[in-house]
């Protein structure tokens, strides 16, 4: 007896989107006071503190939909960077042959932008999906894994404040411009670096299934899609800058344009 393709296959066939799915959720380093609750999403990938920890990935072909779920873990930046380069020469350089699947694109996208030069041509954000389906509720993976009866999303409370090797830090520099200080970094031990291995990869495997189970309640997938896609490369790739010195500048000449207008009806004001 021959599969039935699944749903997402032919939601994505049908929208002109490609079948081939990649699944990438990239983990990184935080503390308490260096974390996505304590900063923007840019503010936190391009602050000098940045550490790639490693990326999941999940890739499931359009031509075998029915392929075991299977997440993998690529340790670092130079070996995440590896992946990508080889996803670059199998779906071309913006990986526009595969469709990029994740939760909160917006980090990983950016991750993606900021850090390895690449914005995809098609991405689906499950975040986006959940949204859709019910935007007054919360929609982040491990409430949106108990909403579906998936494996239970892992607890990172356990990773902060290590890095991925105890190596020394960068150096601290006092008032003289003199290294005051080399602060070794707590690193992972052995079992904790798998423990991030397989939490980073149920991840992963989570997000596609969610991808499988919301993708197909969108009324209309062949233009919200592309308004998914279109508001994520507004945020990736910001075509609009702001000259900050020109914006003081004018600001200062209002404000001094006030206080002449001010100056000349003084009077008025004294007179009642």
């Amino acid at each position: 007896m021959v599969p039935v393709t699944p749903a997402w296959v032919n939601i994505l066939a049908d929208a002109g989107w490609p079948t081939d799915l990649v699944v990438l959720d990239f983990e990184s380093y935080f503390d308490s006071a260096y974390s996505l609750k304590k900063l923007s999403t840019i503010e936190y990938v391009t602050d000098p503190r940045w550490e790639e920890l490693g990326l999941a990935v999940v890739r499931m072909p359009g031509a075998y939909p029915h392929s075991p779920l299977q997440g993998s873990f690529w340790v670092g930046h130079k070996r995440a960077k590896l992946y990508i380069d080889w996803l670059r020469s199998t779906y071309g350089p913006n990986l526009e042959g595969c469709t990029v699947v994740g939760h909160n694109l917006a980090f990983d996208g950016c991750v993606l932008a900021r850090h390895h030069d690449l914005i995809p041509r098609y991405m689906i954000d499950t975040l986006g999906l959940a949204r859709h389906v019910n935007p007054h509720i919360r929609n982040d993976l491990a409430n949106l894994c108990k909403r579906y009866g998936l494996k239970e999303k892992g607890d990172t409370s356990q990773f902060a404040g290590l890095h991925w090797t105890g190596e020394l830090g960068p150096p601290v520099w006092d008032e003289d411009g003199e290294v005051h200080q080399e602060v070794r970094r707590k690193g992972m031990d052995p079992q904790t670096r798998l423990d991030l291995c397989a939490y980073a990869k149920n991840d992963a495997e989570r997000e596609f299934e969610l991808f499988t189970i919301l993708l197909p309640m969108l009324s209309r997938p062949s233009f919200e899609l592309e308004i998914m896609r279109h508001t994520l490369g507004l945020f990736l790739d910001p075509c609009i800058g702001v000259d900050f010195d020109l914006g003081g500048s004018l600001i200062a000449q209002m404000d001094a344009r006030v206080d002449e207008i001010l100056d000349e009806v003084r009077w008025v004001l004294y007179v009642r």
